[in-house]
């Protein structure tokens, strides 16, 4: 699938919250998620655009997720490939033993809404701030276009800015400020 997603800081997310209520959207949950990222013992990911990380969820859930380059000019879109695992630390162990390296980990609180359709994210990450994500999986590149005029048109309705938006991940963010 393709992930088009676009990434904005927001300092109230409480606001935020009751506008998501407000229009109507459905909450999913929320729990703590830590990232940890590792890079390619032959290309480095942070020249390649491309992400491997294993998240582990609050509740002991595992997944492995690999993100290519990031490929649209206005919004946050790349391939992602994702699939649970059931041992996070024997994952661990074999990108490891593959030559494999960790290069940060990102902490957060997230909660998770759906509404219209997209998955909406609002983010407590730790040493960087408050964030919403609003993104929507395609599954054929030639919807990316009418996919992202239907995010920026959810964004007016969410009453955010969409000039904030930016195209790093937390990663990036993350290491930038290392």
């Amino acid at each position: 699938m393709i992930e088009v997603e676009i990434k904005i800081p927001i300092k109230d997310l409480s606001k935020l919250r009751d506008r998501l209520r407000k229009l109507g959207a459905h909450f999913q949950g929320s729990h703590r998620e830590i990232d940890e990222y590792y890079n390619h013992p032959c290309r480095d990911f942070t020249e390649t655009d491309e992400a491997l990380r294993i998240r582990c969820t609050d509740n002991d859930l595992y997944h492995l997720t690999y993100k290519g380059p990031k490929f649209r000019p206005r919004t946050k879109t790349r391939l992602e490939v994702h699939t649970p695992v059931k041992n996070g630390e024997e994952v661990t162990e074999i990108l490891e033993k593959l030559g494999f390296s960790k290069v940060a980990t990102v902490k957060k609180i997230r909660e998770w809404w759906e509404l219209e359709g997209f998955m909406v994210f609002l983010d407590e990450v730790e040493d960087l701030g408050n964030f919403v994500e609003v993104e929507l999986e395609v599954a054929f590149k030639d919807r990316l276009e009418e996919a992202e005029e239907r995010l920026f048109k959810l964004l007016t309705k969410l009453d955010v800015d969409r000039a904030s938006a930016i195209r790093k991940s937390y990663l990036e963010l993350i290491l930038e400020k290392q």
